[in-house]
This record gives C-alpha cells, sequence and structure tokens, in this order.
C-alpha cells in the first residue's frame, strides 16, 4: 500500500514541477532583450528558458507513468493520456487560481 502511495506522490510532485518549468520557460522566452543589439539567445535564456521547456515535455510522461504505476498496468498511450489531461487540469486550475486572487485583491475589475 505505501509504495502505491509513495507512486502517487512523486507523481503529483513530477505534475507541480512541469508546471514550475512550464511557468520559466515561458516567463524565460518571452523576455526582449534589454539593450539593442543584444542576442535574443544568451546563456541565461539556453538555461532557464530552453532546459525547463525540454523538460516540461518530459515530466508530464514521468509522472503519468508513476500515476499508472500506483494502480493497474497500462500501456504508453494510457500514460501519455493520464500525464497530459493531469497537466491540462493543473494549468486550468492556476489560471482560475490567478483570476480568484485577482478580484480578491482588486487587480481586475
Amino acid at each position: 500500500m505505501t509504495s502505491k502511495l509513495g507512486a502517487r506522490v512523486f507523481s503529483i510532485i513530477a505534475g507541480v514541477a512541469a508546471s514550475v518549468c512550464l511557468y520559466f520557460a515561458v516567463v524565460t522566452l518571452l523576455m526582449i532583450p534589454v539593450y539593442p543589439g543584444d542576442s535574443y539567445l544568451n546563456r541565461f535564456r539556453v538555461v532557464y528558458g530552453i532546459v525547463p521547456g525540454l523538460l516540461r515535455l518530459s515530466l508530464p510522461v514521468v509522472a503519468g507513468w508513476l500515476w499508472s504505476r500506483s494502480g493497474e498496468p497500462a500501456n504508453a498511450e494510457t500514460y501519455i493520456q493520464r500525464a497530459f489531461v493531469g497537466a491540462v487540469g493543473g494549468v486550468v486550475l492556476f489560471f482560475v487560481g490567478l483570476v480568484v486572487v485577482g478580484r480578491m485583491k482588486g487587480w481586475i475589475p
């Protein structure tokens, strides 16, 4: 029983890590160069933008695999499907939370 619970906990952690990687990748890659003539792809953008972006693609698969390992056996299609359904649900909940906080703080009229 504890190994199943541990697999689910690590699956949730992998899903949260994927969401954090998505945040870092999007924010870093949308930042414009500070000075005219600066290169867009510098070491900062590669380390904090592209690497988390690539991790964002692999972590949901790991999360789906771990979640499926905690229950009945499943094939690779099921792993990927569960991972991305969970990731989409997490992103939707994150943005709903942002709207709720924005309304409560008065940032959104």
